[in-house]
């Protein structure tokens, strides 16, 4: 007796293939389109790839900004008059992270989403801009520039003041760019009252320009009481304040 035979029915699933503009041009190519043609789908694919970049480059930022911790302001700075005295007895004025720690805690995780940084300053007579420029490995790039004065101290030299103020703004430039904060550990601050951004820039900008403790005294009394509130301010006012000591 002959075996019943059974059909299968083979089902095969829709394969979606992705037209990128590269594959488009492929296609024109083929078909003998003009060099105006492809000229201009050429322009596309470099559109879309660097759109393609971009997102890779907003992605890696969002995957180093979860796993960043708050950064930490581990270094002291001490009550005036107390240098004759042992360390643990010093009264600690604030705390603050330098460029360096802030860097070596951030490394290790800017490497791992792909992501890279470099520096760039412009300056003249009376002010440095310095750019940390954050690049992704697939190309993208953004610029973070930081603006701050240079000043005119008798006592300092020309070196000096670059220095001072070179090291000042890559520690601004390089948080901004990848939306650093820092942990405060003096606590001096009291609850924080939501501000505009502009003003908040405006007020750092501000703070950030003063180069004596005349200037720093006088613009941080005109700020309105909930921009000192603000913990970026204070964070600014602080540098600032040291920034002008290690300058005497």
């Amino acid at each position: 007796m002959a075996k019943k035979q059974t059909s299968k029915a083979v089902v095969l699933k829709d394969v979606v293939v992705e037209q990128t503009p590269m594959a488009m041009i492929s296609h024109a190519i083929d078909k003998g389109a003009t060099v105006e043609t492809l000229e201009k789908m050429f322009a596309l694919q470099e559109r879309w790839e660097a759109n393609q970049a971009k997102k890779k480059f907003d992605k890696a930022m969002s995957d180093f900004q979860a796993k960043c911790p708050v950064i930490e302001k581990g270094k002291p700075i001490y009550e005036k008059g107390q240098e004759n005295l042992p360390v643990e007895q010093r009264k600690i004025r604030y705390s603050y992270a330098p460029l360096d720690s802030i860097v070596s805690q951030t490394r290790k995780i800017i490497s791992e989403v792909g992501l890279s940084y470099r520096f760039g300053n412009t300056k003249t007579e009376t002010e440095m801009v310095v750019e940390c420029i954050v690049t992704h490995i697939d190309g993208h790039s953004q610029s973070s520039p930081f603006t701050v004065a240079i000043g005119t101290e008798q006592y300092m030299t020309d070196t000096q003041k670059m220095g001072a103020r070179s090291t000042f703004a890559k520690r601004y430039a390089f948080c901004d760019a990848f939306g650093i904060m820092t942990g405060d550990e003096d606590n001096d601050a009291n609850e924080e009252v939501e501000v505009n951004d502009g003003e908040v820039n405006k007020a750092i900008e501000a703070l950030s320009n003063c180069t004596v403790a005349t200037k720093f005294n006088m613009t941080w009394n005109r700020l309105p009481k909930e921009i000192k509130a603000n913990k970026d301010v204070i964070s600014c006012a602080k540098d600032v304040k040291e920034l002008i000591l290690q300058a005497k």
